[in-house]
């Protein structure tokens, strides 16, 4: 190395680190050190000693000697950098940009030999370079790769140079970096971009940071599957989060209207017995009670937002098995007939399966036509899911009120049926955290058939 003082500069020290190496503190030392020979490689920082070490490299040369050598000037010492260029054999670093990663990659790359574009066959310091680091002229056509990032894209140096890596490019992220690859040759820059990589073991995410250098530009590729998972993750909690409240604020003002008027009717009715005027305390009562029944379906609500399902091989014959038992008495009371077709095996929670299907066999009571309710229930195994239907011959959903159903405190029948209006907002709450969707199909005074989707397990089915 020379000039000595140079080793003291931490980004040098840190690419040094674990190479043996000697320092030359004037060019008469440099001389007489590479006379004693043994020397692999040559530092010369010309930004802080001149350029005598180039003239004892010249020297060098004349005499027959491919030493490599990694050259460091400043930016824009374009003599320096012609007579490197002139010289051959030599790796060119600007020092504003020179940090460790760098020199250790420019101290790693195969340099070119005088008059050829072609590595030479003996690289510098393999080990000295463990990232993806590269280089590219200043055409944009990349000349030097680390090994370490030939075998991370699985391909040899032929294969990656010029732009042929840009081949490994993930098609869906190739024409973006085409443009951004094309505008930083054009007006170089520091540049970082994250996109897909195809390589040896599948598709990967990198990021990619480029920076000027003397003659070209130089940078790295680090994988970032982890960085991108992680980001996708809060992103997709971020998105919960925003949806959940978004559904609390809408349960606050559906719940402040449906309490108001009952409690309108109790204050009338026990005011009025205060007052010793003719009362009706039966109605007093009854309005209670629905409140109660509101507060209960409210924490009932808010209970399934806060549901973490334990999914497992479940039969959906079970948990139907479950909601019938539960609706015993008010099935039989309807005089109600529940036929059971083919069903499935599903990924999912039996027991909270179960309140969905006896949110739904409720439904079917609650809305019946003059007929007795009939309702059937099947499934069917699909490529990766399980689509199960509940259909009833009630008195129907308009087509304008498919979606509005299942939002909470929503009641088609105000005043004629009972019910909250929670229990659909339940069954698509539970349906959409075990990842499917949940829908319905019907006309007004034709029935209804609503539709949810689970995941499918791989367990064979007995």
């Amino acid at each position: 190395m020379h000039p000595a003082e140079s080793a003291d500069e931490p980004e040098l020290a840190r690419a040094l680190a674990g190479l043996e190496w000697r320092a030359a503190k004037t060019a008469s030392q440099l001389r007489a050190r590479l006379g004693r020979g043994g020397v692999r490689a040559l530092v010369l920082d010309v930004s802080a000693a001149g350029h005598g070490g180039l003239d004892v490299l010249r020297e060098r040369r004349a005499r027959g000697d491919a030493l490599p050598a990694l050259v460091i000037a400043s930016f824009g010492d374009a003599e320096a950098a012609a007579r490197a260029r002139a010289l051959g054999g030599c790796q060119l670093v600007a020092r504003e940009g020179a940090t460790a990663a760098v020199l250790r990659a420019a101290l790693a790359l195969e340099p070119s030999p005088p008059g050829t574009s072609a590595p030479m066959t003996t690289p510098v310091s393999a080990a000295g370079a463990p990232a993806m680091l590269w280089k590219a002229d200043p055409g944009g056509e990349f000349t030097h790769f680390t090994r370490r990032l030939l075998e991370f894209l699985g391909s040899s140096h032929a294969e990656a140079a010029g732009r042929g890596w840009f081949e490994r490019i993930h098609p869906d992220d190739r024409g973006a970096w085409l443009a951004a690859w094309a505008d930083l040759c054009e007006a170089p820059r520091e540049l970082d971009v994250d996109l897909r990589v195809r390589t040896s073991g599948g598709d990967r995410w990198v990021r990619l940071s480029a920076r000027p250098g003397v003659a070209g530009l130089v940078g790295s590729l680090f994988e970032i599957d982890e960085l991108v998972a992680a980001r996708d993750a809060a992103r997709a909690e971020a998105g919960r989060l925003e949806v959940a409240n978004r559904e609390l604020e809408e349960l606050a003002f559906a719940a402040a209207h449906d309490l108001q008027e009952p409690l309108r009717g109790v204050e009338r009715e026990l005011g009025a017995a205060v007052r010793g005027e003719p009362a009706d305390l039966g109605l007093a009562l009854r309005q209670a009670s629905r409140m109660r029944g509101l507060l209960r379906d409210l924490v009932d609500y808010a209970g399934s937002t806060q549901i973490r399902v334990a999914a497992e091989p479940s039969e959906l014959g079970q948990a139907l098995e479950w909601a019938l038992e539960n609706l015993k008495s008010a099935l039989a009371e309807a005089a109600a007939e529940v036929k059971v077709e083919a069903l499935a095996q599903v990924q999912a929670d039996p027991i909270q399966i179960a309140r969905v299907f006896q949110n739904l066999l409720s439904n079917a009571v609650r809305f019946r036509a003059a007929a007795a309710p009939r309702v059937t229930v099947g499934a069917e195994t699909r490529e990766g899911d399980v689509l199960v239907f509940v259909r009833d011959n009630g008195i129907g959903i308009a087509p304008a009120h498919h979606e509005t159903v299942f939002r909470v405190f929503e009641r088609l029948h105000a005043g004629e049926r009972e019910g909250s209006g929670m229990g659909l907002a339940i069954c698509r709450r539970i349906v959409e955290q075990h990842g499917g969707r949940i829908w319905v199909e019907s006309e007004l005074g034709s029935g209804a058939t609503f539709y949810f989707t689970l995941p499918a397990t791989s367990e064979p089915q007995p």
